[in-house]
């Protein structure tokens, strides 16, 4: 028999958890004490905290999210963050939003109501939820009278009612929800005038909103968020534990399952994106309990163990700090240098790929969903931006692909964006200007690279971050003809090479190597430009960290709409530099 003991003290230990404290570990097994065998990484929780004397902190799972000690909580984390650095001042007193929901108005016998503000300030919450198709009740040209007298308590969604109820639970008086802040008859040119004049400001609307309920659980608005969460099926072991002589304490244990937020119905959809970025505060309600987060902390109702998810969509600092923060200082003096530092750039980077995987009910949708980020943060990498892509450090953004080698994003049927925005398409995108190296990108733009003219025409004057219906990029950059076909490998061909069979290609040609073939490597951005052609490879930039110097950039077709200009039909990488030494420098315009 053989005998194993686990001390905690020594036990592996994971980082920006919540709370602090032995939480989780990782016991390794190994049959000649050397070596590992296997492994295990398990949770460790207790039911008093005190008898483990702060050693293990965590508590069991809480999933009764509609329960006193629920709101009591969130009423601790509401006061505990008005302490945050990170987080900032939380006003008392704000302009509150054109309309919003009463939830208990003295004059109506508690039956809530839509608001015309006017003005007035106050202290408000705004909701975050899934639509999950057309709704029946929402605020129109025809019913805002009667909506001001008062909701059909019986014809609102579930969502909505479970907000209400947690709007006056919290002791808050107003409430912000889309649905009825906001005309939705589209049809009526009013109601569409006064939805875009709400769009302008939506990122003032979760800005400013003490907190951000975000019905994370829910399909549809007709789901709710409120209802009691099933108990862990989970087996876990009791553990008894000495913390000195004749002190005892028991831990429970059980395997370590990483609570995956990306799998919420809420974070596959687009607009959701931008409301839980701007909001400075959250109140989650997920599948398993209920979350905090702010841009200081994340936790669980009742102190269960909470690991963040690396895929998770980033957390922004709030766009004074990253103007206060190091190199964005010239910003003081009036000046803005030609390039945005690059640890800066990374979060707009990770924005935009975190956003391209989510869809929307409507592709037109797509830039007007993000348009309340890029506002919020036009001070930080403006001011010029184009269908989503900033003027600053424009090659790093340029540079974007699909981020999968085996799934092909879309093209909407109706025109969106120009095709070298990467909202040009549907699905997830990479930017290989992202990593860097001393703080600046591994993609050094290339000096012979210029931008002549860029412009887009927004499809609303008011929304200029919103949705385009035109754009032209005309630069001024080295050019090289080449042979693509996608559809056998993704080495390109450049002009000059012999003819041979692309699956035989291996390495690039040099002129210290006259005999090989000159080559890059190729990636498609749809299924419809994945065959044979003749392509334009326009270089935007030196990859620094390939061991021997090379260029990428974007490959370009003649657009059939437009005779004489090109578009992007994919982006390419590992082209020796010595492919564009000496070649002219050409003048394209790329829609």
């Amino acid at each position: 028999m053989t005998a194993l003991s686990v001390s905690l003290e020594k036990a592996y230990l994971t980082s920006n958890t919540s709370p602090q404290g032995l939480n989780h570990c990782q016991i390794d097994f190994s049959s000649d004490g050397s070596s590992r065998d296997w492994h295990a990484e398990v949770d460790l929780f207790v039911d008093d905290t005190d008898e483990s004397a702060g050693i293990v902190t965590a508590q069991p799972l809480q999933p009764k999210v509609n329960s006193a000690q629920a709101f009591s909580q969130t009423r601790e984390w509401l006061d505990q963050c008005k302490n945050h650095t990170s987080c900032g001042r939380m006003p008392s007193c704000t302009n509150l939003p054109s309309r919003v929901i009463e939830v208990a108005p003295a004059d109506s016998l508690g039956v809530p109501c839509i608001r015309s503000t006017k003005g007035l300030k106050g202290a408000y919450l705004a909701l975050s939820y899934c639509w999950g198709g057309n709704q029946s009740y929402v605020l129109t040209m025809k019913n805002l009278g009667s909506l001001w007298q008062g909701l059909e308590m019986k014809r609102l969604p579930r969502t909505i009612l479970d907000a209400i109820e947690v709007t006056k639970s919290l002791g808050f008086k107003y409430l912000w929800v889309d649905a009825l802040c906001i005309m939705q008859d589209s049809v009526e040119a009013d109601a569409q005038s006064d939805m875009n004049e709400e769009l302008a400001t939506m990122n003032q609307v979760y800005k400013n909103a003490i907190m951000t309920i975000v019905a994370a659980c829910a399909p549809s608005i007709v789901d709710g968020f409120l209802r009691d969460r099933p108990c862990s099926e989970q087996e876990s072991f009791n553990i008894p534990c000495r913390r000195g002589p004749e002190q005892f304490f028991v831990v429970h244990i059980q395997e370590h399952r990483m609570y995956d937020d990306m799998r919420e119905p809420i974070n596959a959809r687009a607009w959701t994106f931008q409301e839980q970025l701007l909001s400075p505060r959250l109140l989650i309600y997920a599948s398993h309990t209920l979350q905090w987060q702010c841009r200081t902390i994340t936790c669980n109702l009742g102190g269960s163990y909470h690991a963040p998810n690396p895929s998770a969509a980033p957390r922004l600092p709030s766009a004074q700090m990253l103007l206060s923060d190091g190199p964005e200082q010239h910003h003081k003096h009036g000046s803005i240098a030609p390039e945005i530092p690059h640890p800066v750039l990374q979060h707009w980077l990770r924005i935009v790929t975190s956003y391209s995987s989510r869809k929307a009910s409507l592709p037109s949708d797509k830039l007007t969903a993000i348009s309340a980020i890029a506002i919020s943060y036009a001070a930080v990498f403006g001011p010029e931006y184009m269908a989503g892509i900033w003027a600053r450090s424009a090659v790093q953004q340029l540079c974007w692909s699909r981020a999968s080698d085996r799934i092909f994003c879309r093209r909407p049927t109706q025109y969106r964006a120009p095709s070298w925005s990467w909202a040009a398409l549907d699905g997830t995108v990479f930017f290989a200007s992202f990593l860097q190296v001393n703080d600046t990108s591994v993609c050094v733009p290339d000096h012979r690279f210029e931008i002549v003219k860029w412009q887009t025409r927004p499809e609303v004057a008011n929304l200029p971050y919103g949705q385009v219906k035109a754009g032209d990029l005309i630069v001024k950059a080295a050019l090289r003809d080449a042979t693509f076909d996608p559809s056998r490998s993704r080495t390109i061909r450049f002009d000059g090479a012999a003819d041979v069979d692309m699956h035989d290609v291996k390495e690039d040609s040099s002129p210290a190597n006259p005999g090989l073939i000159q080559t890059g490597q190729g990636k498609s951005d749809t299924a419809e430009d994945n065959y044979a052609r003749r392509i334009r490879c326009l270089v935007l930039y030196r990859n620094k960290l390939s061991q021997r110097p090379e260029m990428g950039g974007l490959m370009l077709v003649e657009a059939p709409e437009r005779k004489g200009l090109l578009r992007r039909m994919g982006a390419y990488h590992s082209a020796n530099i010595s492919i564009f030494e000496g070649c002219l420098l050409d003048t394209v315009c790329i829609i």
